[in-house]
């Protein structure tokens, strides 16, 4: 340690160059960013449901649709006009235009549809193919045609869905971080009394913020739904070096130390301690890789780099600016005490961590596991009134798919069987409608009168005409006809009714499929996240203290987090899934630090006291920053309560029952342990 504080001094203007040359490449990077809103990303790389999707997406032009309500108080003749107008709209947006389901209510002027009246209104239905080329802007421009008319409306659709997250993304990457760091800065500032050092404090967390964005966009790294939350993760979570630092840079030089020795000092009794949380804290995420999943994968990997990048920036730029001299002295005004929880010591922390197992272990066989795109959307959000909306008239408002396939796709066998089919879907109290290409030839040889034709022959001649989607709904050369279905809600229970029918004909399949496979998983796939986590956390406990002993008791408190979370969420009713598993992980790499920054000071102070005169001075020593860290990063994650998704408040709900707790359970379970286990007769430390 000394060495490196020398080396910090000897080249300061160098290492300050360095600094600056480093920010503005990583500037370079964050402008290079880019979006992701494909919700596929979220998938496991095994599944069956999702190897249907991919063989699905090469068999029709079109992926994804997007469905547009329109409502009206009458159907006359300027609503007509203005119908058809609309329709010729859409009709240059996308490759198709249908309604749902083919029937038809009026034909008039060429134009047939299918409209539902519904409280005294008529509401009509229009489904558009999504192509490749169509984009943000195209939907923009859409919205802007719709706006500009007579029309009430309302959007639904897994393509709509996709374009609207964009702006989402975009809202949080570039308003949440500032809000976040603000936050931990006034909690930091409430704790230390000094604006200066609490400045210093953060500062080391937004560079790493910046640095890893900028290797994001350097990269070509795609930001999405998930790893959107990286820059938070690493404002919050990176700051707790710096806090630990700097608190005792002032704790030092209250003793009198010089800045030059009470930097040394406080690398002496933190630095380790400091580079374990850093690595325990990336373990955490690290673990997430064992859900399978492209999109955690990436938010693993993303907020691991932010970490470490915060945790390098706090020895790189911390000392070095200290080194000029700047004063960081606090104020007088008294500092907050948390000597309370020392009376929790002994059976008080006991008889805490016994009530929150028991409560926990009633509730979490309670614990749901579903997760569906209607769910990510708070209530109040355009995206989420325009699903209920149609859901509510429509019957549904977001498709899965149904394949069945034949070397004779064209066969009146064929016909007979998707037919059969559509109908047994349409029997099931969670089917509002289904539509199939057989259903357009039927309509086709009704209205032209040519039931004599094969279905072969319609095929062709509509086809051809280009008027119609058959080639949306049956490919002939790969023997695959495509059943579109809508359900009335996308649940686990309906989703399984559903293949249940589909599976007597062929396949199911549809983005809600794949996310329903991977949450059918979760449960062993958080069990693996959690034993890596904490394998990897208590590996490196052993390294740094040297007590296997301790090593151990440090593991507990967290752990007993985890059962609490699990309890929380059965409590609380928020759902199991891809999004709040990862909380697990996160909340095992970040709480642990409390017990390591504990446990180490107390090894350190140990070899020269005896236990109880360790632990209470490794409590004075550590409950302020301890705390401050954990408000911190519990109010700055508070920022996702103000997000427009569902899965962001949840996960603050969650890390505010993980940080309390695990501090709670690291400034009283942990030194009562300690003092049961590894205090000897004499009072000092067993061996």
């Amino acid at each position: 340690m000394k060495k490196y504080v020398n080396f910090v001094y000897k080249y300061s203007k160098q290492l300050f160059v360095l600094f600056l040359l480093l920010n503005v490449i990583a500037l370079i990077g964050v402008v290079q960013i880019k979006l992701n809103s494909d919700f596929t990303i979220f998938m496991p790389k095994e599944s069956e449901h999702m190897i249907t999707l991919e063989e699905m997406e090469e068999s029709f032009d079109s992926k994804s649709q997007l469905m547009i309500m329109v409502s009206v108080d009458s159907i006359g003749e300027d609503t007509t006009d203005e119908l058809i107008e609309l329709n010729n709209y859409m009709i240059g947006k996308f490759s198709h235009v249908i309604a749902p389901d083919f029937e038809t209510d009026f034909v008039t002027k060429g134009l047939a549809m299918k409209q539902i009246v519904f409280d005294g209104d008529y509401h009509i239905m229009l489904v558009g193919f999504v192509q490749d080329d169509f984009g943000r802007k195209d939907l923009n421009q859409l919205k802007d045609y719709l706006d500009n008319s007579n029309f009430e409306y309302a959007i639904s659709g897994d393509a709509y869905s996709d374009y609207e997250v964009i702006n989402f993304i975009v809202k949080i990457l570039l308003l949440f971080p500032p809000f976040a760091f603000g936050l931990v800065l006034l909690v930091f500032y409430s704790q230390m009394r000094s604006f200066k050092a609490t400045i210093l404090s953060v500062l080391p967390a937004g560079i790493g913020t910046l640095w890893t964005m900028g290797i994001i966009g350097w990269l070509g790294t795609e930001v999405s739904l998930l790893t959107v939350l990286a820059p938070i993760f690493t404002i919050v979570i990176g700051s707790a070096d710096g806090l630990h630092f700097m608190s005792h840079i002032i704790d030092s030089e209250k003793e009198g130390l010089s800045r030059l020795e009470a930097i040394r000092h406080t690398l002496k009794m933190v630095g380790i301690p400091m580079i374990v949380t850093t690595i325990t804290s990336m373990f955490g995420f690290i673990a997430l890789i064992a859900f399978d999943s492209t999109a955690i994968t990436e938010l693993a990997l993303s907020a691991s780099l932010g970490i470490l990048m915060a945790g390098i920036a706090t020895w790189y730029v911390l000392p070095l600016i200290l080194s000029k001299g700047i004063v960081v002295s606090q104020s007088a005004r008294k500092q907050i005490s948390y000597r309370f929880l020392k009376k929790l010591w002994g059976y008080p922390s006991v008889i805490i961590l016994t009530i929150v197992l028991i409560v926990s272990g009633i509730f979490i066989p309670r614990i749901e596991n579903e997760f569906n795109m209607l769910s990510l959307y708070k209530d109040n959000t355009e995206i989420k009134k325009n699903f209920d909306k149609i859901n509510d008239i429509n019957g549904g408002s977001i498709p899965v798919y149904g394949l069945v396939r034949s070397d004779d796709i064209l066969s009146d066998d064929v016909a007979i069987e998707v037919g059969m089919l559509s109908e047994k879907l349409l029997k099931l109290e969670s089917v509002s409608r289904v539509t199939n290409g057989y259903q357009i030839i039927s309509l086709y040889s009704m209205m032209t009168g040519s039931a004599e034709m094969s279905i072969e022959d319609i095929y062709d001649e509509l086809l051809d005409s280009g008027e119609y989607p058959l080639d949306e709904f049956i490919n002939v050369e790969e023997g695959v006809a495509r059943l579109m279905i809508v359900p009335t809600n996308l649940n686990n229970d309906t989703l399984d009714e559903i293949e249940e029918v589909v599976s007597e004909y062929g396949n199911v399949t549809g983005v809600q499929y794949v996310m329903k496979d991977l949450n059918d998983v979760i449960i062993s796939k958080q069990v693996i996240s959690i034993l890596l986590a904490s394998l990897a956390i208590l590996i490196m406990l052993f390294i740094s203290l040297r007590n296997i002993k301790l090593s151990i008791i440090s593991l507990i408190p967290i752990l007993s987090t985890v059962v609490a979370i699990f309890g929380f969420l059965a409590i609380s009713n928020i759902s199991l899934n891809v999004i709040t598993a990862t909380m697990f992980s996160i909340a095992i790499g970040v709480g642990i630090d409390y017990a390591v920054h504990f446990s180490s000071v107390f090894n350190v102070i140990s070899h020269h006291d005896d236990v109880d005169v360790a632990l209470d001075k490794a409590f004075n020593y550590c409950s302020r920053p301890i705390v401050a860290n954990a408000f911190g990063l519990a109010i700055g994650l508070s920022v996702l309560m103000f997000s427009p998704l569902k899965i962001h408040l949840y996960l603050s709900l969650l890390m505010w029952v993980g940080m309390v707790l695990s501090v709670l359970l690291s400034l009283s379970l942990l030194p009562t342990m300690i003092r049961k286990t590894i205090g000897g007769k004499d009072g000092r430390v067993k061996k």
